[in-house]
């Protein structure tokens, strides 16, 4: 089943690239659903999600009509991450502020665990994704709404967060655990509706 799904996409990619508007009809057809439905999870707003659907598109098929995708059979992937990025500049757009200087010395354990499941985790699952993106919009770091923007909502692998800024698997724990408590205490200070459960 996969293995004829790879080759449809490839085929779909070839057909594309030379110039059949049938074939771009028919991609959308296929990942629009999809497609939507991610969007909408990564955004939590439908007008913008709408948006970058149209976006996501319009970059993907301008992409394989050049040439651009080496590989035709993970056209789906290249969908999903064009899609990711694409959420990801809109909230860096979004959060944008000037940047308030930290002056708090901020300690924490020499090595943090990798990430697992604790508060920020079960909040970003049980309470409204719009009320977080706002708290997350009123930390003063940039890096800090970014990084939990990123493994929290749009959900990229570690990995793929550590390349993109440029941060060792250590950097990343560290800067993840002091972003969760800036996280935390932002939201004890400013939204108690979203507070988690103390701990028994």
């Amino acid at each position: 089943m996969t293995e004829a799904v790879e080759l449809n996409a490839a085929d779909l990619v070839r057909r594309i690239s030379d110039g059949d508007r049938k074939a771009e009809s028919r991609l959308v057809e296929l990942h629009s659903r999809g497609l939507s439905y991610l969007l909408l999870h990564l955004t939590g707003d439908r007008s913008l999600s709408d948006d970058l659907h149209q976006e996501t598109f319009r970059i993907v098929l301008e992409k394989i009509r050049r040439g651009e995708l080496r590989e035709p059979e993970k056209l789906a992937g290249f969908i999903r991450s064009t899609a990711r990025n694409l959420s990801i500049a809109e909230f860096r757009k979004a959060a944008r502020r000037p940047e308030l200087e930290d002056v708090s010395a901020i300690g924490g354990p020499a090595e943090p665990a990798d990430p697992a499941p604790n508060p920020l985790s079960r909040i970003l699952q049980e309470e409204d994704r719009r009320c977080v993106r706002q708290v997350l919009g009123e930390l003063p770091s940039e890096r800090d709404r970014e990084l939990l923007y990123r493994f929290h909502i749009a959900e990229e692998p570690k990995a793929e967060i550590c390349e993109a800024l440029d941060l060792s698997s250590r950097q990343f724990n560290l800067a993840l655990h002091r972003a969760r408590r800036r996280f935390k205490q932002l939201v004890e200070k400013s939204a108690p509706q979203l507070q988690a459960p103390a701990p028994p």
